[in-house]
This record gives C-alpha cells, structure tokens and sequence, in this order.
C-alpha cells in the first residue's frame, strides 16, 4: 500500500498539511480465537508471545516483538514481525490442542498504514461514527470500526516525532486498499493531507 501512496502523491506536501500518511513496514498478522475465560488458553498465547491478552473493549497488549489487538469477546489480532505470522501459528496450533481456540495467519489479509499529524483525528471522524479523537480514544487503544468505505482496524499510538499528537495505525482489507486510499485522498484534502516515505 506503501508504494500506492507515494505513487498518488509525487509532488511534495506543502507547508500547510496538517495530516499525512506514513509508509510503515510490513508486519506479521495473526487473528486468535478463543475463550477468554479459560486460562489455558490465555497461558497458551502467554507461553508463545509473553502477552497477557488484553479483555477489555479497545484493549492493547505489548510484549517483545508482539502486540494484541481486542477486536471482540474472543477474538484479538496478533501483530508481530514481518514473515513471523507462520511461526507463530506453529507455535500455537499445537498449544490449543483439546482447547475451543484458533490461530490463522492473516498476514495477507490486510495493509497497513500509519495516519499522522494535528488533523489526523479530524480526518477519521469524517468518516467514523465512533469518538476517535484524543479525549475519549488515546494512545494504546484499538477499535474494529467502519472508516470512510471500509471496516478498518484502528489502533492509536503516542506521536512519532513527539509534538504530533496521536498518530494511528490503520489496518484495512487489503482487497479493498485502493477504494480506501480514494476516500482518503477526499477526507485529507480540508487538510492538506501529504505522505511521509
């Protein structure tokens, strides 16, 4: 998606954008199912990754190289390195044996793109019925949520370069990548949305 953007945006931002899009690298994905009131399903994806998966709505857990993102009562996303979703679904599968639990990798499924800067909140309630600005949804909070014209998966991160504010990580259906990229060319444009490599 990373290649889309800069693509769509040849000429350098002016001094005015008040949002861009951040090329980020590839990550692995994991999508892991499961009852969270079993603890040896929890012990199971603690003894893989060393995270205790987050149980509340919006919850983010960070352990190492993984990171559990709550998309509902018994499902998280598991990001991790670039090439390791494989890896992970090796170590698992076995961990849940006579469990009611799951773990595919999803790392196809989905880009990802970082949305940074003072409007970037802006930008997502344009198109985003739920409240992601910075006073009801901060830094290490993740919703599964329709944005603009698709279901994205939006995670906020504290500010890189501090001073940004909040910054976001957004994961969208990779088979809808482009109809995406469109709608956010419309929604940055108040704010002169440009693209960082």
């Amino acid at each position: 998606m990373a290649e889309l953007f800069l693509a769509a945006q040849s000429a350098p931002p002016d001094d005015t954008a008040r949002v861009f899009v951040q090329s980020v690298p590839l990550v692995g994905q994991v999508a892991v199912r499961g009852r969270p009131e079993d603890g040896a399903f929890r012990a199971a994806v603690r003894a893989a990754t060393g995270l205790d998966l987050p149980l509340a709505v919006g919850g983010v857990a960070e352990a190492g190289d993984y990171r559990a993102l709550w998309l509902g009562p018994d499902h998280w996303l598991v990001v991790t390195a670039a090439g390791e979703g494989p890896a992970l679904v090796a170590r698992l599968q076995p961990a849940f044996a006579g469990l009611f639990a799951a773990a595919v990798d999803v790392s196809g499924a989905r880009t990802r793109l970082r949305l940074i800067g003072p409007a970037a909140a802006d930008v997502l309630a344009s198109g985003c019925r739920l409240d992601l600005g910075p006073d009801a949804f901060g830094a290490g909070q993740a919703v599964q949520a329709p944005v603009g014209n698709v279901t994205a998966i939006v995670h906020c991160l504290t500010a890189e370069p501090p001073g940004e504010r909040l910054c976001y990580d957004l994961y969208v259906p990779r088979s809808q990548a482009l109809s995406f990229w469109r709608w956010l060319e419309q929604a940055g444009r108040p704010w002169g949305l440009g693209v960082r490599a």
